[in-house]
C-alpha cells in the first residue's frame, strides 16, 4: 500500500471533530446575554424629592384647612395679605409639586437618553443645564420666600400656633428641597449603564396569584395609586351637591357670600380632583413600566 492511500485511509478514519481533546485544549467560554441598565434604585434622590414635594403640599393644605376655624377661608384669598395669609404659601407648594416633579422626571430622562445615545444632538445637554439651573433657581427663590415670611410675622404678635406651623414647615421643606436639588446635581454625573443578565423566561400558567407576585414589587405605587383614584372619584361624586347648593343659594339667599363661599369650595374640590387624577395616571402608569 503506497503512502498516499495510507494517508487517505488514515484521514478518513480520523472524525471530524474530536471532542474530547478539543474541549481540553480549547475550554469553552459560556455566553451570557446582559442588557445595560442604568445605574438607580427606587430610593435615589430624585424619587425622595418627588415624595417631599408631595407631603409638603399635603401638610399645609391640611394644616390651612384646620385652622379654618380661626379665620376665614374666602377672607384669605379675596382679603390677601403677605403678613396675615398663608394661602400663598399652599399655593407654591402646590405649584412647586407639580413643575419641580415634572422638571424632575425630565431632567433624568434626559440624562438616562444620553446614556444611551451619546452621539445625540447637543441641544439635549442644553436642556439639561437650563432645567438644572431652572430648579436651582426655583428653590432658592422658594427658600427665600419662606424666610421673608417668617421674618414678617415675627413682628406680628396676635398669630395662631397653626398659622406658625404652616410657614415654618414652609421654611423647613424649602431648605431639605434646595439641599435635595445641590446634592442631585452630583448624582446626576455619576449615573452610568451597568450589565445585566437578562433573565430567562419560562412560559407559567398565568392567573390572579401570579398577577399579584409580580406587582409585589410595585405594592407601594398601586398603592398610592388606588387612594388616589378613591380621592378623585369622590370629588366627582360631590361635585353636583355643591353646584346645587350654588343655585338653590344663588335664587334663595339676599346676599351673595353664601354663594362666593360655595364657588371657592367647588373650584377647591375641581382642583383636588385634578391633582388626584394627575397623581393616580402618572402613579399606575409608572408602576406598569
Amino acid at each position: 500500500m503506497t503512502s498516499k492511500s495510507r494517508r487517505t485511509q488514515t484521514n478518513e478514519q480520523t472524525p471530524l471533530i474530536n471532542h474530547g481533546t478539543e474541549e481540553n485544549n480549547n475550554p469553552t467560554v459560556a455566553i451570557v446575554d446582559t442588557v445595560r441598565v442604568p445605574s438607580i434604585s427606587r430610593y435615589r434622590i430624585t424619587n425622595i424629592l418627588r415624595v417631599v414635594f408631595i407631603i409638603e403640599f399635603l401638610t399645609l393644605l391640611i394644616i390651612w384647612l384646620v385652622d379654618s376655624s380661626n379665620h376665614s377661608l374666602v377672607d384669605d384669598i379675596t382679603e390677601y395679605t403677605f403678613t396675615t395669609s398663608i394661602f400663598d404659601l399652599v399655593v407654591v407648594a402646590l405649584v412647586k409639586c407639580i413643575l419641580f416633579i415634572i422638571f424632575l422626571t425630565e431632567l433624568e430622562t434626559l440624562v438616562i437618553r444620553r446614556l444611551y445615545q451619546p452621539d445625540s444632538r447637543s441641544y439635549s445637554i442644553v436642556i439639561r443645564y437650563f432645567l438644572t439651573i431652572l430648579l436651582l433657581i426655583c428653590s432658592i427663590c422658594t427658600l427665600t420666600l419662606g424666610i421673608m415670611k417668617l421674618v414678617y410675622i415675627l413682628q406680628k404678635i396676635h398669630l395662631t400656633d397653626l398659622y406658625l406651623a404652616n410657614v415654618y414647615l414652609f421654611l423647613i421643606f424649602s431648605s431639605i428641597e434646595f439641599i435635595g436639588i445641590v446634592i442631585l446635581i452630583p448624582y446626576l454625573t455619576r449615573i452610568k449603564l451597568l450589565d445585566q443578565p437578562r433573565s430567562s423566561t419560562t412560559k407559567k400558567k398565568v392567573d390572579l396569584k401570579r398577577l399579584l407576585s409580580l406587582a409585589k414589587s410595585e405594592r407601594a405605587l398601586i398603592l398610592f395609586g388606588t387612594v388616589f383614584l378613591l380621592i378623585s372619584s369622590v370629588t366627582q361624586v360631590i361635585q353636583p351637591y355643591f353646584f346645587g347648593k350654588i343655585v338653590d343659594d344663588a335664587v334663595t339667599s339676599e346676599t351673595m357670600r353664601l354663594v362666593n363661599i360655595n364657588v371657592l369650595i367647588l373650584f377647591g374640590i375641581n382642583c383636588v380632583g385634578a391633582i388626584t387624577s394627575f397623581f393616580r395616571s402618572w402613579l399606575f402608569e409608572l408602576s406598569g413600566q
